[in-house]
């Protein structure tokens, strides 16, 4: 269980800085460091359908309908979205603003990635995590571009690292034969 704190630490320390005790805004260092890590949390959790990111609810109908012809229907995204993964039913949809516009009528179930707490992060994505931040702030703590180019190659691997983790926690889709077609052209094999 790690916190914003935690993560931001450990970037520092990748970056050879001294860790922080608080995330005290006022100094500059800290604060760039917040607005960095409120960032890259967002954007790599947008990277990839996280498990541990994912969950379905059903979006509520705007009371306003949408603005474009080509749609009926007008629902409000959740507060905590990010990005969407898959509807059911599925449709057509258009996102715009905080508006989903559709031809699909209520009910309508949405999977989204959510902006999901800290303490829910596995280690994977904890790592994956501060190795962007040390990517994204090297130049602006070392102010040697050597340095945020082999951490921008290290955030890379992690990257993958994680999303290879996280997707390993679902057995694999096996093919199958279609019986169908094994009965009409393959009899007796």
């Amino acid at each position: 269980m790690a916190t914003k704190l935690d993560i931001i630490n450990q970037a520092l320390a990748y970056l050879g800085n001294p860790v922080i005790t608080t995330l005290n805004i006022a100094d500059p260092v800290v604060n760039a460091m917040s607005q960095i890590y409120d960032a890259e949390k967002l954007n790599l959790l947008s990277f990839h359908p996280w498990r541990f990111a994912t969950k379905w609810a059903e979006l509520v109908p705007s009371p306003q309908g949408p603005s474009y012809p080509k749609w009926s229907f007008s629902y409000e995204l959740p507060q905590d979205y990010i990005t969407a993964y898959n509807t059911y039913f599925w449709g057509d949809y258009e996102i715009v603003g905080q508006k989903v516009y559709t031809n699909n009528n209520p009910p309508w179930l949405w999977g989204y990635i959510y902006d999901v707490s800290e303490i829910l992060f596995p280690g994977y994505f904890t790592l994956a995590l501060s190795h962007q931040i040390a990517a994204k702030s090297a130049t602006l703590l070392t102010e040697n571009p050597e340095i945020a180019k082999y951490w921008q190659d290290q955030a890379t691997v992690q990257n993958m690292r994680a999303q290879n983790r996280d997707a390993s926690a679902v057995s694999a889709v096996s093919i199958q034969d279609n019986p169908l077609l094994a009965t009409h052209y393959y009899r007796g094999f």
